[in-house]
């Protein structure tokens, strides 16, 4: 894992609609495994993803952010944090 892997998950999170929950067809997941050429499907590769994304929240890298999904229910989704800029450029 580069500091350039997770300037693309980024962009892609960015550029989408990504949501917190596993069980979820826009699990934030697989936009990491999308970025890493990773299986999600494998459920070793699916662990060591959640616990990428835990470390990006925990780092601020990622957000988790609480709004209404197209149905006004409320949802948790994945946002970028706070990112250095100089990451936006990969």
């Amino acid at each position: 894992m580069t500091a350039a892997d997770l300037a693309h998950v980024q962009n892609l999170i960015r550029d989408g609609e990504w949501r917190e929950d596993v069980r979820s067809k826009q699990w934030v997941g697989l936009a990491v495994a999308q970025v890493l050429g990773l299986d999600e499907r494998d459920e070793a590769v699916k662990s060591k993803i959640k616990t990428m994304l835990q470390t990006w929240i925990d780092n601020k890298e990622l957000k988790v952010v609480e709004r209404p999904d197209a149905k006004s229910r409320m949802r948790r989704y994945i946002e970028v944090g706070d990112a250095p800029s100089w990451m936006m450029d990969y």
